[in-house]
């Protein structure tokens, strides 16, 4: 019975490999997907063929193929003997190898002598327990676990005998071999355990003990070890998009999202303005090939942060009034070479009203703006008739006092919104935006 398990476990419990790599801090979804078979396949027989399958995956589809094949021949003047031991993968699947070199001979009937010809094998590489498993290797389709030739003419005047082998496993105890397991077009490499004990004079005995392999693509894997190398990226959260000003471009938005849990591997934010009509169907594929987005530092605080009148959506159009949007923060790093950027869960939808005629902040000598919950006013004029109101976003006035000096800030205490904050002076109004966010 095959025992699939899915484990995760922190580096910090890997000790050679956390003095060398970098923290590892989120692995909620970096896995090794660990197969044990219970009990251990034996592949043991003598003059007989012997295969066994694997499915790496367990997708019912076989993703390599292990067998023994045994060939023997023989005539009045000559016999051949031959065990060849091998993996091979189906399909795109491939196993790590290198290139051996054999010089055998053959026998020339005409000059009665033997003459040596070279030959080039691929054989899998029998890899250490705890060496890492990547693209640093060579992947082949097939390749020989162990190979035994053995060519006797005794029936010449000169009799002779020729016979040679290749391997790297034979009697060397429990070795792995690297797999890149194709999985919808993407390479996840792995690990098979084996050991082989074999000769051409007695039975042979290949012993599979275990297999698993990286869910992550093109993400490093260990050998003998079921836990991720993959650094997943924690995500920002509770992205808000406000409509705070009356530019009618990117100026007009604020975001504000909490930053990641941990961002220490974090090396910055990237905004993403999606059209709405699109954002159902917005991936993390889309963010990595997109070219429009903000960057923002990390800062070890949550951010808030306006666009620019220049900002684009995704796709390379600026941002206006008449479209609603929904904003995405990506969770960013290209300095770690197993990390999985993160996407968050889109904002609010936000549709920028249409602009007005409002003077602006400089030319009236007026400024307003909110922090928290609280208005901050500051003027250039003050007379006994200026006072201050605030509406909400249907109208309702839900603040007024009078302005009695030059700077003030008042404690509204109302909800996180939006809302228009106007200053009366005389014949004057001059009004603004303003977001209440805590």
């Amino acid at each position: 019975m095959n025992n699939i398990k899915a484990r995760q476990k922190q580096f910090a419990q890997y000790s050679l490999l956390a003095a060398s790599l970098v923290t590892i801090v989120n692995e909620a979804e970096a896995q090794v997907i660990y197969t044990d078979l219970d009990p251990d396949t034996v592949l043991d027989a003598y003059w007989d063929d012997v295969e066994f399958m694997i499915d790496m995956n367990a997708d019912a589809i076989n993703d390599f193929h292990v067998a023994l094949i045994y060939s023997y021949s023989s005539s009045a003047y000559e016999w051949l003997n031959s065990i060849n031991i091998y993996i091979s993968g189906f399909g795109e699947n491939k196993i790590a190898y290198t290139v051996q070199t054999v010089i055998d001979s053959y026998y020339n009937w005409t000059s009665e002598t033997l003459v040596p010809e070279t030959f080039y094998y691929n054989l899998a590489i029998a890899i250490n327990s705890e060496d890492t498993i990547d693209s640093g290797f060579n992947f082949n389709k097939a390749a020989k676990l162990f190979q035994f030739n053995c060519d006797d003419n005794g029936a010449t005047l000169s009799g002779w005998t020729t016979c040679w082998s290749i391997d790297n496993w034979f009697n060397e105890g429990e070795k792995f071999a690297g797999i890149q397991l194709n999985i919808d077009g993407e390479i996840h490499y792995g690990w098979i355990r084996l050991s082989l004990e074999t000769s051409w004079w007695e039975p042979n005995k290949l012993i599979i003990f275990d297999y698993a392999y990286e869910a992550s693509a093109e993400v490093s894997i260990i050998a003998g070890k079921d836990f991720s190398l993959s650094v997943i990226l924690d995500a920002a959260l509770n992205v808000d998009a406000a409509d705070i000003d009356n530019f009618g471009d990117g100026r007009d938005v604020q975001i504000v999202f909490d930053k990641a849990a941990n961002e220490i591997n974090i090396q910055e934010y990237r905004l993403f303005v999606v059209p709405a009509e699109a954002a159902d169907s917005f991936s993390l594929d889309d963010a990595s090939a997109s070219l429009f987005f903000t960057s923002i530092p990390t800062t070890g605080s949550d951010i808030t942060t306006i666009f620019s009148e220049s900002t684009k959506d995704i796709d390379g159009a600026f941002i206006t009034y008449d479209v609603p949007y929904k904003v995405f923060v990506l969770s960013y790093s290209d300095t770690i070479p197993e990390v999985i950027n993160t996407l968050s869960a889109a904002s609010n939808e936000i549709l920028l009203n249409e602009p007005v005629n409002i003077p602006e902040p400089d030319d009236a000598g007026i400024k307003i703006f909110s922090q928290f919950n609280y208005l901050h006013v500051r003027l250039n004029v003050l007379n006994d008739k200026t006072n201050l109101s605030v509406t909400d976003n249907v109208g309702r006035k839900v603040f007024e006092t009078p302005i009695i000096q030059m700077q003030s800030a008042f404690a509204l205490n109302l909800p996180n919104g939006i809302y228009i904050a106007s200053i009366y002076s005389g014949n004057k109004i001059y009004s603004q935006k303003i977001v209440i966010h805590e």
